[in-house]
C-alpha cells in the first residue's frame, strides 16, 4: 500500500474514533432510555481554505468537497452527495475549533442544512443538527481531520492556506 493511500485510511480511521467520541459527549446527556440510530454515514473528501500556521490563528473558514462511501438505513449505499462548509473559529497545523454550517447537495436531488459547533475543543470533532431538508430534526456528529503528511510539513515551516480534508459525517437519530 503506498504512503498516500495509508494516509487516507488512517485520517479516516482516526475520523471515524473521533466521530464516536464526538457522539458520546454529545449524547451522554440523554435519558437511560433513548436510543441512537445512525440513519446515514458518510466518509468526507475534500479542501479546506483557512489560513493554518504553527501557532493558532482565528479567522473565517471555507470547505467544499464530496459526501461518498455513504451508508444509509433505507438507501444502501447509493446515496452521495457534494457538501460546504463555512463558519467561523480557531485553528493550527494540529487543532482546529469552528463554528458553522454545512450544507449537503444529495445525489437524490435533496438538501440538508445543518449548523454545528464543536464536540470538543481543538481535536476536528463536531456536532451539530440538521435544520432543514433531508433528515431535518436529526443530530449530526462530524470529524475533519487537520493537515496529514506533506502538508502538516509545510504547515509547520511557513503556514498553508488551504489543505486537503478527510472526515466523516453521521446522522442520528435519538428516540
Amino acid at each position: 500500500m503506498n504512503l498516500e493511500r495509508r494516509g487516507f485510511y488512517q485520517s479516516v480511521s482516526l475520523g471515524l474514533i473521533l466521530a464516536v467520541i464526538a457522539m458520546s459527549l454529545s449524547l451522554a446527556a440523554l435519558p437511560a432510555h433513548a436510543q441512537q440510530v445512525a440513519l446515514r454515514t458518510c466518509v468526507l473528501n475534500g479542501s479546506v481554505f483557512f489560513p493554518l500556521e504553527l501557532t493558532p490563528t482565528t479567522a473565517g473558514v471555507f470547505a467544499a468537497g464530496n459526501a461518498s462511501v455513504c451508508t444509509d438505513q433505507t438507501l444502501g449505499t447509493g446515496i452521495s452527495g457534494e457538501f460546504i462548509i463555512s463558519g467561523y473559529g480557531s485553528a493550527s497545523c494540529l487543532t482546529q475549533s469552528f463554528r458553522g454550517d454545512l450544507t449537503i447537495l444529495w445525489n437524490n436531488n435533496n438538501t440538508s442544512e445543518v449548523s454545528f459547533s464543536p464536540a470538543l475543543s481543538g481535536v476536528g470533532a463536531y456536532v451539530g443538527r440538521v435544520e432543514s431538508g433531508e433528515l431535518a430534526g436529526t443530530t449530526v456528529a462530524l470529524v475533519l481531520t487537520p493537515p496529514v503528511g506533506a502538508e502538516l510539513i509545510q504547515c509547520t515551516l511557513g503556514g498553508v492556506n488551504e489543505y486537503a480534508v478527510t472526515g466523516s459525517l453521521s446522522f442520528i437519530q435519538v428516540y
